[in-house]
């Protein structure tokens, strides 16, 4: 029960990272006069680079729960990612708007594809939902500032050797931000909100000169008693308008389904 309690707590962090209303672009070079609306238009400015590689992180104070890099393609809505952890088997992943494909290190055929109807299914299926979810970088990305409160500048700093500024902000989980999301999402953002106990979490943001999202970094406490856990979540984005190398797989590679 507790594994997966805290890999519940990994995908419920994309999902609520994601949440609430539409972002607008906004001026880079304004976030220490206005941090508010520079995590309103991080989103926009990330994507702007067309594509980005990424670098993934989930603890916590004892355990590895997964690592992982790959890469996503904004203009194709095309991932890729390699992910594994101490709770996870190896997975290496392509995701398209419609589709995901995991590599089989048996059987006949290389990769095995999933459509977003049968990643909707209870199970392994559900899980690879939340596994896509969480490595998406729209998803991460989206409306990030529209859904914080209390943003405020921590200070300067480099992540990988770029200058970045620090902003920390508590992502807003109470009745009036909720009602503002998304329909589709508020379901989810409620339920997220009971796993939690809390109408916010803490959320750390560090954006570079261009407005856009460097290094993101939360953590999400659930569960009860010797079960109750704090998952931190840490996500790099580097390498913006490089080839991201994302090769879907020929047909003749492909096991269609779950079968």
């Amino acid at each position: 029960m507790f594994r997966r309690r805290v890999l519940v707590s990994v995908a419920l962090a994309a999902a609520l990272a994601a949440s609430a209303g539409a972002c607008s672009k906004g001026d880079a070079v304004s976030v220490s006069k206005d941090p508010a609306a520079a995590l309103a238009a991080a989103a926009t400015r990330t994507a702007e680079g067309n594509s980005v590689k990424l670098d993934l992180s989930a603890k916590t104070a004892s355990l590895t729960v997964a690592t992982g890099n790959g890469a996503y393609d904004f203009d194709k809505k095309t991932g890729r990612f390699t992910l594994a952890g101490a709770l996870l088997s190896n997975f290496d992943l392509i995701f398209t708007p419609d589709k995901v494909y995991i590599k089989t290190p048996q059987g006949p055929k290389k990769w095995a594809a999933l459509t977003d109807a049968e990643l909707a299914n209870s199970g392994s299926t559900s899980f690879l939902a939340s596994i896509r979810s969480q490595l998406d970088p729209r998803e991460t990305l989206r409306n990030l500032g529209s859904g914080t409160k209390n943003a405020k500048v921590v200070g300067k700093e480099k992540v990988r050797g770029t200058d970045t500024t620090h902003v920390h902000a508590d992502v807003d989980l109470s009745d009036a931000a909720i009602a503002k999301a998304p329909v589709d999402a508020q379901d989810s953002l409620r339920q997220a909100r009971q796993s939690l106990g809390a109408d916010s979490y803490p959320i750390d943001v560090w954006l570079d000169g261009d407005g856009r999202v460097r290094r993101l970094s939360y953590s999400l406490t659930v569960g009860e008693g010797t079960q109750r856990a704090t998952t931190t979540v840490q996500l790099e984005f580097y390498d913006f308008g490089k080839d991201p190398g994302i090769v879907i797989p020929p047909a003749s590679d492909v096991k269609e389904g779950v079968g």
